[in-house]
C-alpha cells in the first residue's frame, strides 16, 4: 500500500500532462479553423469585387453632397444613381410607402436612338443632384425634333417633324378626361422613354405585333 503512495505524484503529473497536451491541442486546431474560415472570407470577398468589376465598373454613389447639373453633365454622372439595378424613391413622405422606380437600364438606353444624346438634352429642368421636389421632371419630345428638323434637313426629319404634327392633330393630343393637364397619350407612352428603338426593331414598342400591348388592347 506505501508502494503505490509513492506512485500518486507521478500519476498526477502525467495526468496533468496529458490535459495540457488536449488544451493545447484543442487550441491548435482552433486556430487551423480559424485560418480556413479567414482564407474562405478573403475569396469570397474577391469573388465579390471579380463579380461587379467583370461587366460594369462599380459606382461609387454621392449621396451626402449637393451637385450642380449644367450641359456639361455626363451620363455617367446620372447613371451613378439611375444606372443602380433597383433605384427607386418612396412616393409618399416615409421610406415603407410604395417605390417609384427609376432605375434605368444603360446598355439599352445605348443601343436605343438616343444613343448619342446625354440626359440634360432631355432634361433640361434638372438642374441639381439631388433633384429638388419643385421640378417637373418632363422632357418636350416635340420642341427638340422640330429644332432638329429645321437645323437638320433630310427625309427623315421630315417625316419625323409631319408625324409630330399628325400627333398633335389626333386624338392622342387631345386632353385626357380623367385629368386634362395631360393628353390621352404623351409620346413615351407608345414610343417608350430611354429605351427608344426603330420602329422596325422588335424590340420596340411601336413594332407592329407589339401594338397590341403598347396600345392595351
Amino acid at each position: 500500500m506505501g508502494h503505490l503512495c509513492l506512485f500518486e505524484p507521478f500519476k498526477r503529473i502525467i495526468n496533468l500532462k496529458i490535459f495540457t497536451f488536449a488544451i493545447s491541442l484543442c487550441l491548435a486546431l482552433g486556430g487551423i479553423q480559424a485560418a480556413f474560415t479567414a482564407d474562405d472570407q478573403v475569396g469570397a470577398d474577391s469573388a465579390a469585387v471579380a463579380a461587379t468589376s467583370n461587366d460594369d465598373k462599380p459606382r461609387q454613389v454621392r449621396i451626402d453632397e449637393i451637385i450642380d447639373v449644367t450641359s456639361t453633365t455626363t451620363n455617367e454622372t446620372c447613371l451613378e444613381c439611375h444606372g443602380v439595378d433597383g433605384f427607386s424613391v418612396p412616393k409618399g413622405e416615409v421610406g415603407e410607402s410604395p417605390k417609384k422606380g427609376l432605375y434605368i437600364k444603360p446598355r439599352e438606353f445605348e443601343q436605343s436612338v438616343h444613343q448619342e444624346q446625354t440626359c440634360v438634352d432631355c432634361h433640361v429642368d434638372i438642374k441639381k443632384m439631388p433633384h429638388e421636389k419643385s421640378v417637373l421632371r418632363t422632357v418636350d419630345c416635340f420642341g427638340c425634333h422640330k429644332e432638329q428638323a429645321a437645323s437638320e434637313k433630310g427625309a427623315n426629319n421630315d417625316k419625323l417633324l409631319h408625324n409630330a404634327n399628325n400627333y398633335l392633330a389626333s386624338v392622342h393630343a387631345k386632353p385626357n378626361k380623367d385629368n386634362a393637364d395631360n393628353p390621352n397619350a404623351q409620346c413615351w407612352d407608345c414610343h417608350g422613354k430611354h429605351n427608344v428603338f426603330a420602329v422596325k426593331d422588335k424590340d420596340a414598342q411601336t413594332y407592329r405585333l407589339s401594338t397590341p400591348e403598347t396600345c392595351g388592347l
